[in-house]
């Protein structure tokens, strides 16, 4: 819910803190969730295809960092302030889905773990969609700050899902 609600505030914010077009706003946008990509794909390559950390600390740092990420966009007032905050809530994102699809396949089939994330996003998705109808432009990036914070709260209650037992389907790491 908060990144579709961060993608869907963005032009808006771009627009009015830059005093920009609609046009110019959409290129930036473009350029800013590409760089927002290029440090998600690094944070893949390096940390976690190499399970340098554990499903909690993914879940945890990710979610720290979606929050952060969201907050420096809250108050960006420049280009390079909105691209800090799209880098850290990319790099979030990036750390915080393995994490959470650890916790899900733990205690599931992989069948029904992906059932259960797919009906996840789906209902992320909708309920942004819905907070879009219903609030106000200016409000959608402090809206996805507020959605990331619950997904903060909600991180310590999923440490005991990760002692339960160790994940049913291990991706062995290769050396290439």
């Amino acid at each position: 819910m908060s990144a579709s609600l961060m993608q869907l505030g963005l032009p808006g914010a771009l627009q009015g803190r830059l005093d920009i077009d609609a046009t110019r706003a959409g290129h930036l946008m473009g350029i800013l969730l590409s760089l927002g990509a290029l440090g998600a794909l690094t944070i893949q390559l390096g940390i976690t295809r190499h399970r340098r950390l554990s499903g909690y600390a993914l879940l945890a740092l990710g979610a720290l960092g979606l929050v952060t990420g969201y907050g420096v966009l809250t108050m960006a007032i420049g280009p390079a302030s909105f691209g800090l905050g799209i880098m850290i809530a990319s790099v979030g994102a990036a750390l915080a889905v393995p994490g959470y699809t650890d916790a899900a396949t733990r205690q599931r089939s992989p069948g029904a773990s992906a059932g259960l994330l797919a009906m996840a996003h789906t209902l992320g998705y909708g309920a942004a969609t819905l907070t879009v109808s219903l609030a106000a432009a200016a409000h959608l990036l402090p809206l996805s700050l507020a959605a990331a914070c619950v997904l903060l709260l909600f991180v310590p209650m999923t440490r005991n899902h990760f002692r339960i037992m160790p994940a049913t389907s291990r991706i062995t790491p290769t050396h290439d």
